[in-house]
């Protein structure tokens, strides 16, 4: 990390980074509810293994799911074999790690199997979703969302490789890595030594905008840095990205956990207004050789009321430009 003194690592000193295997469950009987995250017994009580947890300890549970609901008196029968995948996200981030979270078990046995999420059906026809389960070689028919309650004949239950902000399994870069090796196939990726820059100025909306960003944008381009804007590319253009260039820049986002595609560990350089907690484990599973520049503010609520009176992003940061460029020269650039 840089500067060391002004981070605060408090979130990543309890972190579980885990080798040995996930685990799973296989049930016989089981409830699943459409408006409910995680899957019930027949009795009506929740299923930990199915659940999806967050943060330190995992005391976060998503969408706080009650540990007893009341069982339909009717619900239709599934005698199908399913894997349960927890929760489908259109967002990118979230998608990569929580979505996916399950999916090392189907790397792992190639059983006749169906994936079983909560979630809009809608979202199953986003680009990078399709192409991700599409890479895999897992066919649309076999992604299924109820829209009624079913009680399952047979489910496997794979405990989740990654919890947001709690703990990581190196399961979890099991099946990234195989979309990426589908991607190639047989061919050779030849590398670059020329550094990559993740820009977010063409965001128009989202979590986060980093003001300050053209200036630095013009320094790097000087210094023969490639830059791109990672969601104007397809998922197949950004695997190609991750896996060409060896050191990679950007302000801390999503964009980044494409770097799960990669099959060679990458030097990374984060611009952030601290460690976040994903990315620090999946930079660990990956083994990449990761900086953190504390060089990103947030933006205070008084001047920004004033600058931008129409929000379109939940937070405003600004840049640091020296501390920037001194992380940025720190890589030899």
């Amino acid at each position: 990390s840089w500067p060391a003194n002004d981070l605060n690592i408090d979130n990543i000193t309890k972190l579980g980074i885990y080798h040995e295997s996930p685990g799973y469950a296989l049930l016989t009987k089981t409830l699943y509810l459409p408006n409910r995250i995680g899957l019930y017994s027949t009795d009506g009580i929740a299923i930990d293994k199915s659940q999806t947890y967050r943060g330190q300890g995992k005391h976060e549970k998503l969408g706080n799911q009650p540990k007893q609901c009341c069982v339909p008196k009717e619900a239709k029968l599934d005698h199908r074999l399913f894997i349960y995948m927890g929760p489908l996200f259109g967002h990118f981030g979230h998608f990569l790690t929580e979505s996916i979270s399950r999916l090392w078990y189907t790397v792992e046995n190639k059983d006749d199997y169906y994936l079983l999420f909560h979630g809009e059906k809608r979202l199953l026809d986003l680009a990078h979703i399709k192409s991700f389960f599409g890479l895999l070689g897992v066919n649309s028919n076999r992604l299924v969302i109820h829209d009624v309650p079913t009680r399952l004949a047979n489910v496997v239950i794979p405990y989740a490789s990654i919890s947001n902000r709690a703990e990581i399994f190196f399961a979890h870069k099991k099946s990234p890595e195989l979309v990426a090796s589908n991607h190639f196939g047989d061919r050779r990726i030849n590398p670059s030594s020329q550094p990559l820059y993740l820009s977010r100025i063409q965001l128009n909306s989202g979590k986060s905008k980093y003001l300050g960003e053209g200036k630095l944008l013009n320094y790097l381009e000087k210094k023969n840095v490639r830059i791109v804007s990672p969601q104007t590319l397809s998922l197949s253009e950004q695997i190609e990205l991750f896996n060409r260039h060896e050191t990679i820049i950007g302000a801390q986002g999503s964009a980044f956990h494409n770097v799960l595609f990669s099959l060679d560990p990458k030097s990374l350089l984060y611009l952030c207004p601290n460690v976040g907690s994903n990315y620090f484990m999946i930079d660990a599973i990956k083994n990449n050789r990761a900086m953190y520049a504390q060089c990103v503010n947030q933006m205070p609520r008084i001047p920004l009321t004033k600058i931008i009176p129409k929000k379109r992003f939940k937070r405003y940061y600004f840049i640091d430009w020296d501390r920037a460029v001194d992380a940025i020269r720190e890589l030899g650039i």
